[in-house]
């Protein structure tokens, strides 16, 4: 097994054609309404068309995670790895390489955690190996990240996600991700 995660991003009508031409309605994957588009959802202070790095098993799709630009700060929209691939490191690779887009884009990025294949503090555990935290108060983020993600946005998130926020906070020059919050 080979597996390779693509170089460029992917836009979120790419990523769903690709997944249902290999894998048809997505049941085989770890989510119960099989693949479809993140703005069927209605989330409000989301994602809406993000898009996607893709790892692949040879030619097949097996899996992916998302983000989506919101100008000052990003979101991420969820990584998932197909259910014969799981426990492999393929999710955490995944996320490694989405963690290096943002720190080239030096920008702040929420993250709302779905503990449907593991548990809640093994998925916290799994991000904070790679430079995310748990979300503090609003008041408690350095300057440059109260800057950048708006109030209104931040509080949403923390009252409808509460412990499954988690947030990767701006790189500041010469300060740690540990660092950025006061």
């Amino acid at each position: 097994m080979t597996i390779i995660i693509e170089s460029s991003v992917t836009t979120e009508k790419q990523l769903l054609e690709r997944l249902k031409k290999c894998h048809g309605d997505g049941r085989n994957w770890p989510m119960t309404k099989g693949f479809r588009s993140r703005k069927d959802q209605g989330k409000i202070y989301t994602t809406y068309d993000p898009d996607y790095l893709i790892a692949y098993d040879g030619e097949t799709p097996i899996g992916y995670t998302g983000f989506k630009d919101n100008g000052s700060f990003i979101v991420s929209a969820g990584t998932h790895v197909h259910t014969d691939y799981q426990k492999k490191g393929i999710a955490t690779k995944l996320i490694k390489k989405r963690n290096t887009i943002y720190d080239s884009m030096n920008k702040p990025a929420l993250l709302t955690l779905g503990p449907k294949t593991m548990s809640l503090n093994l998925w916290k555990s799994k991000f904070a190996k790679t430079g995310w935290i748990d979300a503090p108060q609003y008041s408690n983020l350095d300057e440059k990240t109260i800057k950048a993600i708006p109030e209104d946005v931040y509080e949403y998130h923390r009252r409808k996600y509460v412990d499954r926020l988690m947030l990767y906070p701006t790189c500041i020059t010469g300060t740690t991700k540990e660092q950025a919050i006061l």
